[in-house]
């Protein structure tokens, strides 16, 4: 793996980044709050994917391996295809069953094109954002969602908000290699929070648009 991918010196202990490795933990926390609401299986879904997503990073800045950053990324690709399939079983009322064979077979292909083609990696996760989008801006059109708005436009917000300092930082455009306070770090809380305002919108859009109107 190339050292020079983000800002922070690597070091040359146990954990080569670590205030990248610290702050993937954000996504643990988001894991345990989803819990302690609710423990449903989409709880349990989601939560699993966050948690997997924190040690994922926290492991990748840690070793600066080629597997290390394979966990990192398939810990997103487990995040955006929660909240899609989530989007996308609004309108389709999947059953339990479907949806695990949805979600662990689209996470299977997801893996291995990242084995095999892990220069697409960053293509696959943005494709699977604008896919959310897409979904939820067809499903509001045509009314089969009527949950507010502004989680997941906040949520989109601050993605984009934490992405922004990953292109500071990894460009090394605003870069100080020895500091405690890290771009890439903020773009883990900015990934965490996004992840949690997503989860709260669809969700709660769930629980609107399967329930039938009153008579």
């Amino acid at each position: 793996m190339p050292t020079r991918c983000f800002c922070e010196a690597v070091h040359s202990g146990t954990v080569r980044q670590p205030s990248n490795a610290i702050s993937s933990g954000a996504f643990v926390v988001v894991a345990l709050l989803v819990l302690l609401r609710s423990r449903t299986p989409t709880a349990w879904r989601f939560a699993s994917a966050a948690f997997v997503v924190g040690v994922g990073s926290a492991f990748f800045h840690a070793s600066l391996t080629f597997w290390g950053q394979t966990a990192d990324v398939l810990g997103m690709y487990l995040v955006a295809t929660f909240l899609l399939m989530e989007s996308m079983s609004r309108r389709r009322r999947w059953s339990a069953a479907t949806q695990n064979v949805l979600y662990a077979s689209g996470n299977v292909a997801l893996l291995a094109l990242l084995v095999g083609l892990p220069s697409l990696r960053r293509y696959a996760f943005g494709a699977l954002v604008l896919a959310i989008i897409w979904s939820e801006a067809t499903h509001r059109r045509r009314g089969i969602v009527t949950a507010p708005l502004r989680a997941l436009a906040t949520a989109v917000g601050v993605l984009a908000f934490g992405f922004a300092i990953w292109i500071l930082d990894i460009t090394h455009v605003l870069c100080a290699p020895d500091s405690l306070w890290q771009g890439h770090a903020l773009w883990h809380v900015c990934g965490a929070v996004s992840a949690w305002l997503a989860y709260r919108y669809m969700t709660a859009g769930v629980r609107e648009a399967r329930v039938p109107p009153a008579r």
